[in-house]
Order: structure tokens, then sequence, then C-alpha cells
């Protein structure tokens, strides 16, 4: 197994192997800096999942069934987003697609990262739960009573 691969805790698909060999070769990453383009990848995936805007998420860590912590996505993700719906973003992270574009994506993120946690964020991916504010609307008939 490629140490990048090791680091990264899996081997990727052969495609996305390959894609992500060929990134390596061209910018001389380490195997730790390529196994963080490997994760950041990975948490893209998962948030092209959401069919709502990036500003919609949040991440959720949990321990023994209780929420510990809930914040919204790092900054540098939210930009890579924009202000589109997460999903149309699917065509770049999906599994199956992703190696087709990860020289992009990696040319995108290699040129403004400087620590992983940009990006990536811990813990479960959901869209944030929105506080209803009760109102009351009264209807008022202008004629007399």
């Amino acid at each position: 197994m490629n140490p990048a691969f090791h680091t990264y805790g899996t081997n990727p698909s052969i495609s996305m192997q390959d894609a992500a060999l060929k990134i390596q070769m061209r910018y001389n990453l380490a195997p730790e800096q390529l196994a963080g383009l490997l994760q950041i990848n990975d948490f893209f995936q998962r948030i092209a999942l959401f069919d709502c805007p990036v500003t919609d998420l949040r991440v959720v860590e949990y321990r023994n069934g209780t929420e510990i912590s809930c914040e919204c996505l790092p900054a540098k993700t939210v930009q890579f987003f924009g202000t589109e719906k997460c999903s149309n973003f699917k065509k770049f992270f999906n599994p199956h697609s992703a190696p087709d574009h990860f020289e992009r994506f990696a040319q995108n993120i290699l040129s403004r990262i400087r620590l992983l946690s940009d990006y990536v964020g811990v813990g479960s991916l959901e869209i944030c739960k929105t506080h209803a504010v009760e109102t009351t609307y009264t209807h008022t008939h202008g004629g007399r009573r």
C-alpha cells in the first residue's frame, strides 16, 4: 500500500488512486499531504449529498448520544461551495466521477490550503435546525361590528 493511502487509512478506488498519485507526482506532495487532500475530498463528498446551501450545514459531535459541540463548517469549505446548493457539486464529488475531477479539485485546494482544519470538520454533518418564530396574525375586517 502506498504510504499516503496508509496514512489516509484505506485504499481508494483504482481510478482515484491513479488520479491521486498523478497529483502527488505533479506537486511533489508528501504522503501526509496527499492523505490530507483525500480527506478533504471525502468530506466534500459527504457535503455534496445535502440539497441545501452549505451555510445551512453544521458539524455536530456526539459523545454517548449527547451533543457536545455544534459548529459551522470551516470557512474555506464554505468559500469553496459558495452560495449554491451542495448537491450542485455532486458530479465533482460522486465516488464514480470524482477521479475525473480530482485534478481540478486538487489545484483549487492546494493553491489555498494552510491547514487541514481549514477545510475539514470533525463530526456528523447535519442541517441546522431552524427555530420557528411564533407569530400571531390577526385579520381585521375594516367594517363595523
